[in-house]
């Protein structure tokens, strides 16, 4: 079989060269080169199919072992063949069609396996030290009562720090940290509208105090305003340039907008501006990965594992990232310890199936998209579940 092929490679490339003038005695040889294992794996692509010619993904993989030796007309047909029977047969193969279809999640915030809770402004938000900073200027250290709010809000204990907050003596506490701490609270609240007004009250009696422009901007990114959100970030950037924090929320704002690229910018320079930045690795890894450096992404990923393993969102970064590669045993594991803690994650339950369907489980893989598809995961992408399990 296998001299067969390479004396059929070797007469059409002849007969190629000719007719493109070059000089067959020279290309040739680097043909046969690279053509050795080529062939070799071709021939045990089609010992596979010769067994079981309805095999998507050894279609697949023949087809890019034809393409590579030049063999493209055995390519097209076995291309056409895999898409007549699986309109996503490119998924075997194809980085490009993987990266189309995995989902992807903003993790801005911790998912911690002891934090039972999880919180979109637990330290990636709240700027703590500017808080604590603000109490030592206006020397209000000494009230218990505000420094327990803080607190209470960088644990995420947003309950009692309302309760606390609403119970200060308004003749003396309301001033732009009340109003901003307000804000705060609101916006956990979802109310969004109700969070711009008293951040502007706290602007409007401090306007050089940094905290509540970055709040308003990240309020106005939740409800759309982009252009005020970035001009907000603007100023608070202008106002202090070394917060890690504020370059992290332009970071998530570019991102939201589309650019790609100074969504990276801004995530490395919040990782250069803090020395254990969980969120922002996960993000900026993230970036990396949409922009297709694959490698760079899960070297970040790798090394916010490392440093901490218990932020499990960090695994389903990763997994994608493995996923994307076609590293698929790699993603399975990294699901699986993202599963352990998150159960009912439709997305991660879909795309664990799918690999195991990659790495030739079905059984398992079509039980997990099967799963996935009954928690609620409804996308384009579930049609993939009937040609895989149908």
């Amino acid at each position: 079989m296998r001299n067969l092929q390479t004396i059929a490679i070797v007469f059409c490339f002849i007969q190629y060269a000719y007719l493109q003038d070059v000089n067959p005695g020279i290309s040739l040889a680097n043909v046969i080169k690279i053509s050795t294992t080529e062939l070799s794996a071709i021939d045990h692509y089609t010992d596979v199919l010769e067994r079981n010619p309805t095999n998507v993904k050894y279609l697949m993989l023949r087809s890019d072992m034809y393409r590579s030796a030049n063999m493209n007309m055995e390519a097209i047909q076995d291309l056409q063949t895999a898409l007549s029977l699986n309109p996503y047969a490119e998924i075997y193969t194809s980085r490009v069609v993987r990266k189309s279809i995995f989902p992807i999640k903003d993790f801005n915030y911790v998912k911690s396996k002891e934090l039972k809770y999880e919180d979109p402004f637990f330290k990636s938000f709240v700027l703590m030290n500017q808080y604590e900073e603000k109490l030592e200027k206006e020397n209000m250290l000494d009230k218990f009562e505000i420094k327990s709010i803080v607190s209470l809000i960088d644990k995420g204990d947003y309950l009692e720090a309302r309760h606390l907050l609403e119970g200060l003596d308004s003749s003396y506490y309301h001033n732009e940290l009340y109003y901003d701490l307000l804000g705060v609270l609101e916006m956990k609240e979802s109310d969004y509208e109700s969070a711009i007004m008293h951040f502007d009250m706290a602007i409007k009696l401090d306007p050089e105090f940094v905290v509540p422009y970055h709040n308003r901007a990240v309020a106005y990114k939740k409800i759309g305003q982009y252009d005020k959100a970035e001009k907000d970030f603007a100023t608070a950037l202008k106002i202090n340039s070394n917060i890690a924090q504020i370059y992290f929320s332009k970071g998530n704002l570019m991102d939201l907008k589309g650019d790609k690229k100074s969504a990276k910018y801004f995530y490395n320079q919040a990782l250069k501006r803090s020395d254990y930045y969980p969120e922002a690795v996960s993000n900026y890894a993230g970036i990396l990965k949409s922009i297709g450096l694959y490698t760079d992404a899960l070297v970040e990923m790798d090394k916010a594992i490392s440093n901490n393993s218990s932020l499990i969102s960090n695994y389903y970064v990763r997994a994608g990232i493995h996923f994307v590669y076609g590293n698929f045993k790699n993603a399975v594991t990294d699901l699986d310890k993202y599963i352990d803690s998150e159960p009912e994650d439709a997305e991660a339950l879909f795309f664990r199936g799918l690999s195991k369907m990659l790495l030739e489980q079905p059984q398992n893989g079509c039980y997990d998209m099967e799963k996935g598809i009954e928690l609620g995961y409804e996308n384009e992408n579930n049609t993939i579940y009937w040609y895989m399990c149908n």
